[in-house]
């Protein structure tokens, strides 16, 4: 092993690979149901509930029930995801809600809520197998019936690019190399920070300099 190492992590565009053997870090902590009146409404939530939304969640709470869990932040005591179906629980007397406990920091949980519901978001549809899913539903809430009839309805969706690539993903390497190897990749993202170089010709300065 090297004696002096660093390590470093960049941000690559989707049409680099990503590395295997990669452990992600579980940041739950636990799951518990906590009384809704606890559960406090993030101050920097962005995401607002319409109406129709209201409308069609507390049909299919009605309908089905709980399903998934909201999430909550131990460490700032604010909620991540689930914010309507908290309000809900409030206005219909539910003593408790089914909660998955997190332990991040704010740094964390700020990225966590600018890009949960828009990841989500980003997937795909394929119109057929929604209309066949479409054809299995049956419910008499209406304004269930409403939503999925105005699905059924929209033309097929494709994801939202990232940053202005072409590809709907981005992808990241994690590379543990020496000091000197370290600084020949740092000066060659620094060039491209100042908009000297492209991606491709940094990645070939990477190769060269530091793969045998």
């Amino acid at each position: 092993m090297r004696s002096q190492e660093k390590k470093t992590v960049w941000p690559f565009p989707a049409r680099f690979c990503y590395p295997p053997g990669m452990s992600w870090k579980n940041r739950i902590v636990e799951q518990r149901d906590i009384p809704p009146g606890e559960l406090i409404a993030n101050p920097s939530n962005w995401r607002k509930h319409p109406k129709a939304q209201l409308a069609a969640l507390t049909g299919v709470l009605g309908e089905v029930g709980l399903v998934q869990g909201v999430v909550f932040n131990r460490r700032t005591g604010h909620l991540l995801d689930g914010h309507l179906r908290v309000e809900l629980a409030l206005r219909h007397g539910q003593t408790t809600v089914p909660t998955t406990v997190v332990d991040l920091d704010e740094k964390e949980e700020a990225l966590i809520l600018a890009t949960f519901d828009p990841l989500g978001a980003m997937a795909e549809t394929d119109k057929a197998l929604f209309l066949d899913l479409r054809d299995a539903v049956v419910v008499e809430n209406e304004a269930l019936t409403s939503l999925l009839d105005s699905l059924a309805s929209e033309p097929l969706s494709a994801p939202p690019s990232v940053s202005g690539d072409k590809s709907s993903d981005v992808r990241m390497f994690i590379f543990t190399l020496s000091m000197a190897e370290g600084d020949v990749v740092d000066r060659a993202f620094a060039t491209v920070r100042t908009g000297d170089e492209d991606d491709g010709k940094v990645l070939v300065e990477i190769c060269s300099r530091v793969i045998p």
